[in-house]
């Protein structure tokens, strides 16, 4: 609470506001680090840490007061972020796919299942592998979409792996069914001659 920090001695009610590292003010400031906003009626500052920081730093700010004549006082704050290494994240479980045999390629968003806090989205990598290639083959196209193709008149169960990797190298595998049912063909027929 920042209420204890700024007071008018004449018992004048303030009106508060935020000042940036740049001098402006604002309700809401921003800096590399953080995004900080006056919260109306409970006299807080609500400080969010911004996405995808890989390092640590300290955002300056302060936050002002001001009587209905104008006059104000500020009084400083610092917000001071330790970098951590936020691991790959599965965001859900993989679905298992489950389709008739000779089915259409399934395309599947891989972004919508992992994140890491400290890289965005577009620097996460993925790889797929199976280790039944009689049944279906998985690629990975544009950086994150997932292809699983099915061969012909093939049927039965199998394993995708997918290996997330991010710039630091660090991995996460998963792994999801794929089940393939089998139809009722037509007989074929076959001109046998004697």
């Amino acid at each position: 609470s920042y209420e204890n920090a700024l007071f008018d001695p004449d018992g004048d009610t303030l009106n508060y506001t935020l000042k940036d590292e740049s001098g402006g003010m604002s309700p809401t400031v921003r800096s590399t680090y953080i995004l900080a906003s006056i919260v109306p009626n409970v006299q807080h500052i609500s400080v969010e840490v911004l996405p995808y920081q890989t390092t640590g730093g300290t955002s300056h700010f302060a936050v002002c007061g001001f009587d209905p004549s104008n006059v104000f006082e500020c009084t400083a704050f610092n917000v001071t972020i330790i970098a951590v290494n936020d691991k790959i994240t599965a965001n859900k479980p993989l679905p298992a796919i489950v389709r008739e045999e000779d089915s259409q390629p399934v395309q599947v968003q891989l972004l919508n299942y992992f994140s890491d806090l400290d890289h965005g989205p577009d620097k996460l990598t993925f790889s797929a592998s199976t280790f039944d290639t009689s049944m279906l083959v998985a690629s990975v196209v544009n950086a994150s979409v997932l292809i699983l193709e099915f061969l012909p008149d093939a049927y039965g169960q199998g394993e995708v792996t997918i290996v997330v990797r991010n710039p630091r190298g660090d991995e996460l595998a998963s792994r999801f069914r794929v089940e393939l049912r089998a139809t009722g063909d037509s007989p074929e027929t076959f001109d046998v001659s004697l």
